[in-house]
């Protein structure tokens, strides 16, 4: 994955905006608890581009309903 592609801060703020509706204390819940799928908390994963990466795909496999 090339820099420029790579998924930044903001991107995946606004993916978790629009995924929980803006729903601040859902977004907070989901992303400090252990997801089994993940295998980690969100949260964790947040500081790398491949950890961003990793949550906006389960972002979207929850979409639409995938697993």
């Amino acid at each position: 994955m090339s820099e420029e592609k790579a998924p930044n801060i903001d991107v995946l703020a606004n993916e978790l905006a629009i995924f929980f509706a803006y729903d601040e204390r859902d977004m907070d819940l989901w992303l400090n608890e252990y997801a089994p799928a993940l295998g980690s908390k969100p949260s964790e994963l947040m500081a790398t581009i491949e950890g961003r990466s990793r949550l906006i795909r389960c972002l979207e496999t929850m979409k639409y309903g995938d697993f």
